[in-house]
C-alpha cells in the first residue's frame, strides 16, 4: 500500500523507516534513542518526493505525518519543522457500541 518506502541508516544500521502512502499520508519510524534522525529524514524525503495532486475526499495537496498523540517527541519535532496540527481521528472497533 506505499507509494514509497525508505530504511534510514546511520553509520552501519538501519535505524528506521519513512514511508508514503497514494493519500499523500507519511509515516516514520525510527528506534528509541534514534529520535536526532527525524528531522533531517523528513527533510530529505521531502528534497526528493512532492505530494501526488490532491483528489477531493481522497488526498490532501499537502504530505501529512501520521503521529500518534502519545508520540511527544515526534510532535515536538513536527513543530520544531513547522508543521501544523491538522486532525484527529478516532478509531470505531467492530464491536462499539
Amino acid at each position: 500500500p506505499y507509494r514509497v518506502w525508505f530504511l534510514i541508516k546511520v553509520c552501519e544500521s538501519y535505524v528506521g523507516s519513512i514511508y508514503a502512502y497514494k493519500n499523500n499520508g507519511i509515516g516514520i519510524s525510527v528506534i528509541s534513542g534514534e529520535e536526532h534522525v527525524i528531522a533531517p529524514a523528513i527533510k530529505l524525503f521531502l528534497e526528493r518526493n512532492k505530494p501526488l495532486k490532491p483528489i477531493k475526499s481522497v488526498r490532501s495537496a499537502e504530505f501529512g505525518v501520521y503521529a500518534a498523540p502519545t508520540d511527544k517527541k515526534l510532535i515536538s519535532i513536527l513543530e520544531s519543522m513547522g508543521a501544523h496540527f491538522s486532525q484527529v481521528t478516532y478509531l470505531l472497533s467492530p464491536d462499539t457500541k
